[in-house]
């Protein structure tokens, strides 16, 4: 809140931290839904999805310029837009999606991540 707009928000600090934690924990919480769920060790998987969850809030940090997510690649999903073929989101040269490492600036707008 008392951020001045030209400050880059802590959030992005942790994100750059935090991203491959994040990774392997998404990982892991596919992983045990896949495999320990229908092997019936639904508390395993629980614990796991749960484990996930700030996975989730940092995957869908946005631009604090743009509001453009800050883990996907904008002219990526620009031409997948215009691309009208469905095979192109399944085999396509760029997939959309997370992209990891967290970019130094946003794809969209260019504003800085790091300092």
């Amino acid at each position: 809140m008392s951020e001045t707009p030209t400050s880059i928000p802590r959030r992005f600090a942790i994100a750059r931290r935090w991203q491959w934690v994040a990774l392997a924990r998404a990982s892991l919480a596919l992983i045990a839904v896949f495999v320990a769920w229908p092997l019936g060790y639904v508390w395993p998987a629980a614990v796991a999805l749960i484990a996930f969850l700030p996975s989730v809030w940092l995957f869908t940090l946005k631009c604090y310029r743009c509001g453009w997510p800050a883990f996907t690649d904008h002219a990526a999903e620009e031409r997948l837009k215009q691309d009208q073929r469905f095979w192109t989101r399944l085999w396509g040269k760029d997939p959309g999606g997370v992209r990891l490492p967290l970019p130094r600036q946003c794809t969209r707008c260019g504003a800085p991540f790091r300092s």
